[in-house]
């Protein structure tokens, strides 16, 4: 099952703004936040790539092992 988005207005107010991640994002920065994902099943596989990025996103299996 693929869901193109990991959004809903319930996980936009799950973290206070300094709990967040930043928008944007730096090549060779580092970053610490969370990020609050709505999703429908109980495991897979999550890609997180944050406005389409060029420089790259992250991919996760879930639930983690």
């Amino acid at each position: 099952m693929t869901q193109p988005r990991a959004e809903s207005p319930a996980s936009f107010s799950c973290l206070n703004q300094n709990e967040q991640l930043p928008n944007t994002f730096a090549p060779g920065s580092k970053y610490r936040g969370a990020v609050v994902l709505d999703v429908s099943s109980p495991n897979g596989t999550l890609i997180y790539n944050p406005g389409f990025s060029r420089v790259g996103g992250w991919e996760w299996v879930y639930p983690a092992s």
